[in-house]
């Protein structure tokens, strides 16, 4: 006679699968996952030192895109809402140090929680709302040779100790940060001791953006500004110079305006930057230019090209840039590249063609060419 189980007392074969049941429906319910990126390669930069000399190298920061690896997650929480985390860290390709000032986490580290009604609200250190225009209004991007040579902070445009918010509604996107304490490891593009007892304002950090994303063409409006105060309280403006930015009433603004058009496969983009720091010692302001295309020759084969232009007359510090670059996929997920960078300084200007990493600071006045044949591989 078969043996059963006794009436209301559950037996090995249903707790088993109640549990597995339960397993379940909590992997169904959280979404945990592992990404990243490793992108390097080899640079020749002519001009690079004072001497005229040239330079050869494994760049630290960057060839397309920076080299991470980050790990976010996303919880249903029931009527729509979800709780949600990333924390990424930042790595140099050539020697595996930590980036952003040796922090463990230092692109991304934060958790908030989201709505499609009324958006997203998170905490913790986070890209400043300058980052989005960007990503739809910038060819080149965090590339090598691009905005990121004439302005340090655009491929580093986070913030430490941040509430942002941000939501989309159809194709028009817009949101807010503000930071307690910006940059609380001073890395020297944004230097501030981070939050403290220097001042109600000292070492703040707000931004705000609204964009709209279309199929065939898009705009987008960002503002960013940074207080100065605390021990360090430097800006960088001209590669080899900064502005000392000591008081919480001086402050570095940014203004960026973009815009792209499509047809065919071709996208067309540009925007202008208008940058002011003002502080109690001396007032700067700067406009950079820039537009591009990008355009797909196969299915594999894509070329890119931007010229930027920025104008730093108070500072008789004004140059202009042209940036090139081919690409070939071999994958969704493997490419090989070759790209040039040429910078013209004017006579009192150091820009550095390359946002690579230091050492190649040019004399006042030297143009520089840099050349860079680079693999990367997304995971």
């Amino acid at each position: 006679m078969a043996k059963t189980n006794k009436p209301g007392r559950a037996g090995p074969t249903l707790i088993a699968a109640a549990l597995l049941a339960g397993a379940s429906a909590g992997a169904a319910a959280q979404q945990v996952t592992l990404y990243g990126s490793i992108d390097t390669g080899i640079e020749h930069i002519t001009n690079a030192r004072g001497d005229g000399g040239s330079f050869t190298r494994v760049p630290s920061i960057t060839g397309t895109q920076a080299s991470r690896v980050g790990v976010r997650g996303e919880e249903e929480l029931g009527d729509g809402l979800k709780a949600l985390f990333v924390i990424e860290n930042g790595f140099n390709a050539d020697t595996g140090a930590a980036g952003q000032g040796g922090r463990t986490w230092g692109r991304q580290a934060f958790v908030g929680v989201s709505s499609a009604a009324w958006g997203q609200l998170s905490v913790g250190r986070q890209y400043t709302m300058i980052n989005y225009p960007l990503l739809s209004g910038d060819i080149m991007g965090p590339n090598i040779y691009g905005l990121g040579s004439l302005d340090s902070y655009l491929p580093a445009a986070r913030s430490d100790n941040t509430l942002a918010y941000r939501h989309k509604l159809g194709g028009l996107g817009f949101g807010a940060t503000y930071s307690t304490g910006r940059d609380t490891v001073g890395t020297g593009t944004t230097s501030c001791a981070g939050e403290g007892a220097a001042g109600p304002v000292a070492c703040r950090q707000m931004s705000a953006m609204a964009q709209y994303d279309g199929a065939a063409w898009g705009v987008g409006y960002a503002y960013d500004e940074m207080r100065g105060g605390g021990t360090l309280g430097a800006t960088f403006y001209n590669g080899a110079a900064g502005i000392a930015m000591p008081l919480s009433s001086d402050k570095d603004a940014r203004h960026l305006l973009t815009a792209y058009v499509k047809f065919g496969g071709t996208k067309v983009a540009g925007g202008v930057l208008a940058r002011r720091v003002n502080t109690s010692v001396t007032d700067v302001d700067s406009n950079t230019w820039f537009i591009g295309a990008s355009y797909p020759l196969t299915a594999a084969w894509t070329v890119d090209a931007e010229a930027i232009r920025i104008l730093n007359t108070d500072q008789n510090r004004s140059g202009s840039m042209l940036a090139a670059r081919a690409l070939y996929a071999f994958s969704k997920r493997t490419a090989a590249y070759a790209q040039l960078g040429f910078l013209d300084n004017n006579k009192g200007a150091q820009y550095q063609v390359s946002s690579g990493g230091g050492g190649t600071v040019p004399a006042p006045g030297d143009n520089q060419l840099g050349s860079f044949v680079g693999l990367r591989h997304t995971f």
